[in-house]
């Protein structure tokens, strides 16, 4: 993350993922998530990869929402997202 822009975070964040995919009527859609939001937090919980992520939405959470900290347009906001079933691929 850039500098200024992680000192806006207590404490700084140095690093967040990236949306690149929303699934059409996910979860992440329905919950307001965008194409190029960054993603620097659940529930005020520093991410810094896919793993990290991954492990606060586990299937004991299926139901209960979280609060995504997000950069959107260089603004940090929060995006609230209830978590569903993964679907087997």
């Amino acid at each position: 993350m850039p500098p200024a822009l992680a000192r806006k975070y207590d404490p700084p964040r140095r690093s967040a993922l990236v949306v690149l995919n929303v699934d059409p009527d996910g979860p992440s859609e329905r919950g307001g998530l965008l194409l190029g939001d960054v993603i620097v937090d659940v529930d005020q919980r520093p991410v810094a990869d896919v793993r990290d992520v991954l492990s606060l939405l586990g299937p004991d959470r299926v139901g209960s929402a979280v609060r995504l900290g997000v950069v959107r347009g260089g603004a940090p906001i929060a995006v609230s997202v209830t978590i569903a079933e993964r679907p087997a691929r």
